[in-house]
């Protein structure tokens, strides 16, 4: 079995440990390469980040051209998003009905899309419990 510890999509069954090196990892702040690493397997487009992380698409690219890391609030949003990324293609099946999930307007959250929530924290988590209600059999 290979080590997650050091993995960041372990959050919702994170042991102290990994609990505790993510927390450092938000402190040091993810880098552009980190970022692009996370991005590139989340079915996000460069807009969506740039409004999720309330940063514009310029200084996305230029946080890319001068290899610049993420303050500490946009960092923990990027392991959310993340986070609950991995947790949303678990319950849907994989990342791709996942995406497909977040982008289509959805009955049970007034006809808004899911991915109109992932601006904030209280938004993301909401989703989550969306999530947990697909998971269980719950229309959501």
């Amino acid at each position: 079995m290979e080590d997650k510890s050091q993995e960041p999509g372990v959050a919702y069954n994170a042991t102290a440990s990994d609990v505790v090196n993510i927390m450092e990892q938000v402190r040091d702040g993810i880098s552009y390469e980190e970022f692009e690493e996370i991005a590139d397997g989340l079915p996000l487009e460069i807009s969506d980040w740039s409004r999720i992380l309330h940063i514009s698409d310029r200084t996305l690219h230029r946080y890319k051209k001068e290899h610049k890391r993420f303050e500490i609030t946009q960092s923990e949003k990027i392991l959310e998003i993340l986070f609950l990324s991995r947790f949303g293609a678990e319950v849907l099946g994989d990342m791709v009905r996942f995406g497909k999930w977040l982008s289509l307007e959805n009955v049970a959250l007034g006809g808004v899309r899911p991915l109109d929530y992932l601006d904030n924290s209280f938004g993301i988590q909401y989703i989550r419990d969306v999530l947990i209600r697909i998971e269980h059999g719950v229309l959501a």
